[in-house]
């Protein structure tokens, strides 16, 4: 049985933290509009005088999203720190501070989207075209036209050459903003085929506890105690934030909206939690939106 409390508004959490970790897409815009009450939200956490965290598992680099943030109107002049899975990627990847790291070599072979990733561009490493020519793999974005299972011999051929895959964005998917909020495949879906076949894999993004420890490192006199992450994926941002020891909302109007459209969200979480085998981790909170 969870210990999950429902809240109705943001503010019932001002008393308890000071720290706010904040995930983007279906909690504070859907991409190409921002939330109204999220907008609001977040400017009265601000006047709160609460720090304010964006955490994003994009491949996309920081400056990116934020060039995305003020077209949608936020003032990210309130943000203490704005932080994607890919930048903290491509940063571990310019000057490795992990064992791993180190090891990769200096090839590597880049499952994306052509011309529309820019991701490892001025990496000091070199792109090859050819998979037997590769010390490893990054793979950051997935074209939406081809099943994951197709990237099935590529993979194959890769664990033969024993090719570490570093992720530089581990969700399965996100929701396309269109008329049937069409779900899109993500690097994770590539993450996990290689890692069900055998192949050796790294992320930094949510749910690993090591995109938190980056993201907060310049807090000052941070307390995990008095840090919360919202967000709306279990697999990702409530299983991340129970990994680096904080507690945690759940927002139920995002990508598992389909799901609690019970009056009884807590008895639909339980439901829902039980009948997923990787994850066994319940919210702190649950929230239908980033109200104040």
């Amino acid at each position: 049985m969870s210990k999950t409390t429902s809240i109705k508004k943001i503010s019932y959490l001002m008393n308890y933290f000071d720290t706010f970790i904040i995930d983007l897409w279906g909690v504070i815009h859907d991409g190409k509009k921002s939330f109204p009450h999220a907008l609001n939200c977040l400017e009265k956490i601000h006047q709160n005088k609460k720090n304010i965290i964006l955490i994003s598992n994009s491949s996309k680099k920081n400056i990116n999203i934020i060039s995305n943030l003020k077209k949608l109107g936020f003032n990210t002049n309130i943000f203490n720190k704005v932080l994607t899975s890919g930048q903290t990627v491509l940063n571990e990847l310019k000057m490795p501070t992990q064992s791993w790291s180190r090891d990769l070599g200096k090839k590597y072979y880049h499952i994306t989207v052509k011309n529309k990733n820019n991701l490892l561009k001025g990496l000091n490493k070199k792109e090859v075209k050819k998979i037997n020519e590769a010390n490893f793999i990054v793979a950051s974005s997935i074209d939406p036209n081809i099943p994951v299972i197709e990237y099935t011999s590529l993979l194959q051929e890769a664990l033969k050459l024993n090719l570490p895959l570093v992720c530089a964005n581990p969700d399965y998917e996100s929701v396309e903003t269109n008329a049937n909020l069409k779900k899109q495949i993500c690097a994770g879906s590539i993450l996990k085929l290689y890692e069900s076949i055998g192949g050796k894999t790294f992320f930094l993004g949510k749910p690993s506890s090591f995109i938190y420890k980056e993201a907060t490192k310049n807090i000052v006199n941070f307390k995990k105690s008095r840090t919360v992450a919202i967000g709306d994926s279990l697999s990702h941002d409530i299983y991340g934030a129970h990994n680096f020891g904080i507690k945690s909302v759940l927002i139920t109007s995002g990508i598992h909206n389909n799901f609690f459209k019970s009056k009884d969200s807590i008895k639909v979480l339980e439901n829902q939690i039980s009948q997923m085998s990787e994850v066994i981790i319940f919210p702190d909170f649950i929230c239908k939106k980033l109200y104040f």
